[in-house]
């Protein structure tokens, strides 16, 4: 098997000519009335890429900096000793990458209200053979849910349905379910906060430097427990920079993608989290920048 993390050339070939919006897709939409969403859904009329793209571009890239935001709370709350919390905003970060390389590969969930109406979910794709796209009215579903089996059917090699269903879960358990949250100050609860906090999971070699094997055994189970909601995030967040870097580096609109890797870099330095982690994300955002010419 070839490895799930190369760049994907025909995503640099689509996107490089692309001039991103400065609006988001579903600020776009919401301006069009409800019947005439549906009579592009019912009719199966598609929709010019062009007229859609610089949307989804923008948004993709908003995606990833929520995703990294979010990653950099859940280190700083796990710090903290808040698990419950953390576990929360851990799988928003994990939420918000897949939602960012989805609308890469032109797929989108999008949630539309309308007033004295009722609200309409959105699935907007790009059938096979073809660069332009189309809606499709989601029913009763959870959107998470769905986004879930998207990238699952999306990216084959990266996305799992079964464990996606279990991530959502999980963060709904530590959401809602009082017996988890109220575990929270428990003394297995605090350790875990311990664990998630000091160890930095982003690190490619993590766990390879061990002098035992007992050591090595307990840096394993520490990645199979937990460490690998970190790092299978961070894996995805860094795979998402370096296709943007690529689709950057062979675009006109390349100053665009520049500019935002030192918007994020600048973020760094104005968020509380732990100092391996934003050391970690800020060598992703510099070699980023690095590539991408001025």
């Amino acid at each position: 098997m070839g490895d799930p993390f190369e760049l994907d050339s025909s995503l640099t070939k689509h996107w490089s000519g692309v001039k991103p919006a400065l609006r988001f897709l579903k600020e776009t939409l919401q301006y069009s009335k409800r019947a005439d969403i549906a009579k592009v859904i019912n009719d199966r009329i598609e929709i010019d890429h062009n007229t859609l793209d610089p949307f989804l571009i923008r948004d993709s890239v908003e995606f990833l900096r929520l995703s990294i935001i979010n990653l950099l709370a859940y280190k700083h709350l796990v710090c903290g000793k808040y698990l419950a919390w953390g576990r929360v905003t851990i799988y928003y970060s994990y939420f918000y990458i897949i939602n960012c390389l989805l609308r890469l590969k032109g797929v989108a969930l999008v949630h539309l209200d309308y007033l004295d109406e009722k609200p309409l979910t959105v699935r907007i794709l790009r059938p096979r053979n073809s660069r332009n796209y189309r809606f499709q009215e989601c029913g009763g579903a959870s959107g998470h849910k769905i986004v879930g089996e998207e990238f699952a059917r999306v990216y084959p090699s990266l996305g799992n349905k079964t464990i996606s269903m279990y991530t959502i879960k999980e963060r709904m358990d530590w959401n809602y379910d009082l017996f988890y949250a109220s575990q929270a100050t428990d003394k297995h609860a605090l350790k875990e906060a311990e664990d998630r906090c000091k160890n930095d999971f982003l690190d490619p070699n993590y766990g390879k430097t061990a002098s035992s094997e007992n050591e090595a055994e307990y840096y394993n189970e520490l990645m199979a427990g937990f460490g690998y909601e970190e790092g299978g995030t961070g894996q995805y967040q860094k795979y998402a920079i370096d296709q943007f870097t690529d689709i950057g580096k062979n675009s006109k609109y390349g100053s665009f993608y520049r500019a935002f890797f030192e918007s994020m870099l600048q973020d760094l330095g104005l968020l509380e989290s732990s100092d391996l982690t934003k050391e970690e994300i800020a060598n992703w955002l510099r070699n980023a920048i690095s590539q991408i010419k001025q």
